[in-house]
């Protein structure tokens, strides 16, 4: 065996920063985006909205150099001949002094001690102001002040839960033991801690912590709150309401199982009362709330589209953006002309060759994935115009990959773009995603998928709940719509939407 050194050639791809950021780009959200943008903005002054542009690029933008000086002197100090003030940039940008004052805009710089999460109408516009863009572009960013741990002017289920027990609990101990408690529930509403490892942390014994917990579960509103089952959240419910039908109780702590699959016979049998006695208790259970925390938890912030599908004069659908959304960048004809003079040291010269190269690459970058949300936007407007009239029976089968040959992109791409980017159509706002989906054969060609699973869902609605359908059953009445699809599939379909087997939807009388 020998040891050395070797010196070989070799060839591989490796992806350019420019790339990897386009890449990224692509994947973004538009909020992600628009933050993505808002930093560049910052941190890059060749980066400039598009109707903050001069308007001839070429002509180095002596139009509106003196209005930007004026605004720069007026936000760092100093002198608006000058062209800088006092910006924290400006010594790096003067270099040797041979720039002569002709800069046009000054970096944009952060700017400390604000109280950026103050929402409100004043907030939003020193936050545009501060990233030159429209009101709106800051204004929705965090219209709920998801921040904090409670939304204005409503009461989470921590506040209200520990409020209550103020008034249930005397002891100082007790309320302690209350409050950390309520850290271990989860977004249902269920305790996701040991008792005894509370026990242990808080210095009591385990039966006091229980006490505290029962009280909890019993006594507050809504009750449950705090089990660490779901049939100790039922029996808490029903607790709380005073049941005092020992059957119910007997059913929900023993025989739940059965009764979630359809076994009434056999819960019957086991507890000793007639089916009809079971179906009364079912009723009752029916009627209590198996995640009693959930009422509180607090929906997704609301989407804005990032582009919208209308209606035009004659029929027919057509794609548009929102630029209000996100403005259109370019690079800032005064900085462009300066990055390529002669007018500075090499490495004054350096760093603006580098900024400028940088500021392209985002230009590049965000019109390249609005145009690909456009494309696609526009390609979904044409395929799906039967489904924005008559709904999704109407709807065709369109893949990624169809879609990424007629657009003449790749099908990555296509499934960077269409990951929560949200269109506004005349079925509601939804997700570009949700267009895309395989197709399944059928009489009059391939049938959506989307369509089949709303087929499914609607011979299950009209069933006769003592005699229901099986997937065999199903099958044969999508034939009868013209969809033709084996039991397999309809079984595949039905668990996706969530719908139980036959056995455990037939209902007993």
């Amino acid at each position: 065996m020998h040891q050395g050194l070797i010196v070989e050639q070799s060839q591989r791809i490796q992806l350019t920063t420019e790339v990897r950021q386009g890449i990224a780009v692509m994947a973004m959200s538009a909020l992600e985006l628009r933050e993505f943008v808002r930093n560049r903005m910052e941190e890059n002054p060749f980066l400039v909205r598009a109707d903050e542009a001069d308007a001839v690029p070429g002509e180095g933008g002596r139009a509106g150099a003196a209005e930007r000086r004026r605004r720069n002197a007026e936000r760092y100090g100093g002198d608006p001949a000058d062209g800088y003030g006092d910006s924290p940039c400006a010594g790096r940008a003067r270099g040797d002094g041979a720039w002569d004052g002709s800069a046009a805009r000054a970096p944009r710089a952060d700017v400390a001690g604000e109280a950026v999460w103050e929402r409100g109408a004043d907030a939003a516009d020193w936050e545009a102001d501060r990233y030159g863009l429209p009101s709106s572009f800051a204004a929705d960013a965090d219209p709920d002040g998801i921040f904090g741990r409670c939304a204005r002017d409503e009461e989470c289920l921590e506040d209200q839960i520990e409020r209550q027990m103020a008034m249930e609990l005397r002891d100082p101990r007790d309320l302690r033991i209350a409050a950390r408690l309520l850290e271990g529930l989860d977004e249902r509403g269920y305790l996701r801690m040991d008792t005894d490892i509370v026990a242990d942390q808080m210095g009591v014994t385990p039966n006091r912590v229980e006490r505290v917990l029962h009280v909890m579960q019993t006594c507050c509103e809504p009750a449950g709150i705090g089990a660490r089952s779901l049939q100790e959240c039922l029996v808490a419910q029903l607790q709380a309401r005073g049941a005092d039908d020992p059957a119910v109780l007997l059913i929900v702590e023993e025989h739940l199982g059965d009764l979630a699959a359809g076994r009434m016979a056999a819960v019957a049998a086991a507890v000793g009362v007639t089916p009809a006695d079971v179906r009364r208790a079912l009723d009752v259970i029916g009627s209590l709330d198996p995640r009693p925390g959930s009422r509180f938890v607090r929906a997704a912030p609301a989407v804005r589209p990032e582009a919208a599908i209308v209606a035009v004069p004659g029929g027919g659908y057509e794609a548009r953006m929102d630029e209000d959304l996100l403005p259109r960048v370019v690079v800032d004809g005064t900085y462009r002309d300066l990055a390529r003079s002669q007018r500075a040291d090499k490495k004054t010269l350096r760093l603006l060759e580098a900024m400028l190269h940088e500021a392209e690459g985002v230009v590049r970058a965000v019109d390249l994935r609005k145009a690909s949300v456009l494309a696609l936007a526009q390609l979904i407007a044409e395929e799906e115009a039967a489904f924005f009239d008559e709904g999704l029976a109407a709807m065709r089968p369109l893949t990624m990959a169809e879609a990424a040959r007629q657009v003449g992109v790749s099908e990555a791409t296509v499934s960077r773009v269409v990951n929560g980017t949200f269109l506004d159509t005349p079925r509601g706002v939804l997700e570009m995603r949700y267009f895309f989906h395989s197709g399944v054969g059928g009489a009059e060609g391939e049938t959506s998928s989307l369509a089949v699973k709303q087929a499914i869902r609607e011979l299950v609605a009209a069933e006769d709940a003592r005699s229901p359908l099986s997937d065999a059953e199903l099958a044969d009445a999508l034939e009868g719509r013209g969809m033709a699809v084996s039991r397999r599939t309809v079984n595949k379909y039905r668990t996706a939407l969530g719908i139980p087997s036959q056995a455990h939807r037939r209902e007993y009388r």
